[in-house]
């Protein structure tokens, strides 16, 4: 019990130390401010669980427990960031507006340009005249779903092949 006390505890500082980064800079990524946040809160608690648990089973329930706290974390964030219902209900909680004006601001070509926007901004798209073009750390991204794609045999669709 212990374990999963100290878990949730370490969890929490991850949590504290995210939000101060995520307000003194706007680079990198959210997610990646989480990573390596949540990564180095997690290493501390490995240590502190191997100290005091030792190598036991209580000790790999720690852990699991803060990865479990850490990805559902991570899954909501992204998913209100993206989400239109989220956006349409921070927007309306700011002051009423119009329908009409709420379904121009989130139309389709604006929920591509939000995408395209934070791929740019991500690093792995770049502006290309009219267009755009994958950046080295898009191809790396790419290259790393293929592995995965293999390794889970998932098999490539149709479309995906052109």
């Amino acid at each position: 019990m212990v374990a999963v006390l100290l878990a949730v505890g370490y969890f929490v500082v991850a949590l504290v130390l995210h939000a101060v980064w995520c307000r003194a800079a706007q680079r990198p990524s959210t997610v990646v401010k989480f990573v390596a946040a949540g990564g180095l809160v997690g290493l501390v608690l490995l240590g502190h669980l191997l100290a005091t648990e030792g190598p036991t089973h209580r000790t790999l329930a720690g852990l699991l427990v803060f990865a479990l706290a850490s990805e559902l974390y991570i899954f909501s964030f992204t998913l209100i960031i993206s989400s239109v219902s989220a956006i349409w209900l921070r927007r309306l909680y700011r002051g009423s507006i119009e329908t009409d004006a709420l379904a121009e601001a989130y139309s389709p070509s604006w929920m591509v340009e939000t995408r395209l926007s934070r791929l740019v901004e991500n690093g792995f798209l770049a502006r290309d005249g009219d267009g755009y073009r994958l950046t080295e750390k898009g191809r790396g991204l790419i290259g790393t779903f293929g592995r995965l794609r293999a390794i889970f045999k998932h098999e490539r669709r149709a479309h995906e092949l052109r």
